[in-house]
This record gives structure tokens, sequence and C-alpha cells, in this order.
């Protein structure tokens, strides 16, 4: 008896898991963002992948993902994001990605999952700064400055 009781009450979170979120990205580029004719702007996110023509400046994807999913924009097709600068989460809602200039420039939010990922991704940017520049300065030493105590020392 114990047992069913403990799937009936298991079967509504479980149906919750399974319904599809669906999302709105809206979008507005500035003119040095878009100099090209036709330019186009390409969403990934878990297994979607969408695009959509920028006009005069705007654009707009929908879609439906099965959960809350990470996703990038990037103005490059067939799957170089080497160019994403602008990463957030698809969600239920309507998201708002403005940009004057640049993808690297981008501000995006307005669903709850994506404020507080950009809020966590801003206060610990510093962080990885610092660790880039140390990676750098570790890549630079030759392998008999690497194994010296001081220069390890430091590093730590």
């Amino acid at each position: 008896m114990k047992n069913y009781l403990l799937l009936l009450l298991l079967v509504p979170s479980l149906a919750a898991a399974q319904t599809p979120v669906s999302f709105v990205l809206q979008g507005r580029l500035g003119p040095k963002t878009y100099r090209s004719k036709p330019t186009y702007v390409h969403l990934r996110g878990g297994m979607l992948s969408d695009s959509a023509l920028v006009k005069k400046g705007r654009f707009e994807l929908k879609g439906i993902v099965d959960e809350p999913t990470k996703a990038y924009l990037s103005m490059r097709p067939h799957g170089d994001m080497s160019d994403h600068k602008a990463v957030f989460f698809l969600e239920q809602g309507t998201l708002y990605f403005t940009s004057p200039d640049s993808l690297k420039n981008a501000q995006v939010g307005g669903t709850p999952l994506t404020d507080v990922w950009r809020k966590l991704w801003f206060a610990s940017e510093p962080i990885y700064k610092q660790l880039n520049a140390l990676e750098k300065e570790l890549q630079a030493a030759t392998p008999e400055q690497q194994q010296a105590p001081a220069f390890r020392q430091d590093l730590q």
C-alpha cells in the first residue's frame, strides 16, 4: 500500500517535468552589429537549432523546449560558435536581447533563470580573468621555471 501511495505522490511531479516550455526571444541590434545584408542570428540550445533574419535591426525567435535549456546566440551559421557571446536560458517567458555593436556587448534578460545566471556570471567574471592570466603565465614559462618552488608558490 505504501508503494502505491508513493507512486501516486510522484506522478504529478513526473508530469510536471514533461511539460514543454515555450519561449520567445526578441532582439534589437545596433547598426554596427549587422553590417552585411542579409544578416541572420543563429540560436543553439540542447537539441534546438533555429535562425531568424534581422530586419531593420530586429528579430524574433519562438520555440518550445522540453525543459529550461542553456542556449547561445551566434551570427555565424553551421555550428561555428566561436563568436557566441550571448549565453542565456530558454525558459518559459520572453527574453529580451539588445546589443549596440556586437554580441560581446549584448544584454539579455527577462526570465528568472537567465537573470540569476547573468548576475552570477558577472560576479564571477573577475575570477575567470585572473585564472586566465595565471594560465597564460604558466604556459609562457619554461619547464624549468614551472618546476621552481618560487614559481609554483606564486601560482598558488
